[in-house]
């Protein structure tokens, strides 16, 4: 049977839709419509919380060819049996705590569980988030309620390495913008390098109860294949933030590859600096430091 085609109703649908192409392109800018085309890494939506894949380890066969040849720049702590946890001693500066430089110890595994020591005055206090149980942040003096405080927190659980391929071995949307990239918004003259392969991901911030998808900008180093920048852009009562965040100064310890600083900056304003002095690696362990009692 042979079906013929109503050229009454198709030529005018047609004709329609090449009229909107043409209109939309005369409207919107060329600068405009490639940010439409690449999705606006600012988009963030609430979401509802789903159930994890609780992946303690990294699996590479899952990953990306792209984030494969990242993954082992680094070290193999992230696929290994008894690397599981990284601990680091150093200094932290907060501009929600007068912007001073205090001790630190932050220990980490995945997925996305958090300790961080900071010395305030003559006593310790303790920041955790347990990325299993997803039940908040906790914390040893009380509950955090500032808002810069809880984003240097956020920046620290979901800015790192550590939750960028747990996210992947949960599936999080990911996509390619460019290789071999600058930096900068528009192209310098002359640029020297470094120069970047930069992906998108949607990432997933956990920390509240309502958890929120975020897109993000990944810019891995195209010569060494190390994560050294990370953009997006969040709305919070103080304003709109375009957040960047280096990780730089890579250094190797107990023959892994990690970065000694760690730097947020807001509005190209510094907002959190980590400076690491020593780090170790060590097994998982049941020994509940990523909770606080009562807490």
């Amino acid at each position: 049977m042979r079906y013929q085609i109503n050229r009454k109703i198709v030529l005018p649908a047609f004709g329609i839709c090449v009229m909107l192409i043409a209109v939309t392109m005369a409207l919107v800018p060329g600068s405009r419509l490639k940010n439409l085309l690449l999705a606006d890494a600012s988009a963030t939506k609430t979401l509802q919380p789903p159930a994890r894949t609780q992946a303690k380890r990294v699996k590479r066969v899952l990953l990306w060819p792209q984030f494969q040849t990242a993954l082992q720049a680094l070290g193999n702590r992230l696929e290994a049996v008894g690397k599981e946890r990284l601990i680091l001693v150093g200094t932290i500066r907060r501009n929600s705590a007068r912007a001073v430089e205090t001790p630190m110890r932050l220990v980490i595994e995945m997925p996305d569980r958090f300790r961080l020591e900071e010395q305030i005055g003559n006593g310790v206090r303790v920041t955790t988030f347990d990325g299993e149980k997803q039940d908040g942040l906790k914390r040893s003096d009380g509950t955090i309620s500032d808002e810069r405080d809880v984003d240097e927190i956020e920046s620290l659980i979901f800015d790192g390495v550590e939750h960028l391929f747990s996210g992947q071995m949960e599936g999080l949307a990911k996509r390619e913008i460019g290789v071999y990239l600058q930096p900068n918004e528009t192209a310098v003259a002359n640029y020297a390098g470094p120069y970047y392969n930069v992906y998108e991901v949607m990432d997933r911030i956990t920390h509240a109860f309502t958890h929120r998808s975020q897109r993000k900008l990944y810019y891995f180093n195209a010569e060494t294949s190390l994560p050294e920048i990370i953009r997006y852009k969040i709305e919070r009562s103080r304003g709109s933030l375009n957040v960047e965040v280096r990780l730089t100064d890579w250094q190797k310890f107990d023959g892994q590859l990690i970065a000694r600083t760690f730097t947020r900056l807001e509005n190209d304003a510094e907002a959190l600096a980590l400076k690491i002095n020593a780090a170790s690696i060590q097994p998982t362990a049941n020994d509940g430091i990523f909770t606080i009692p009562g807490r």
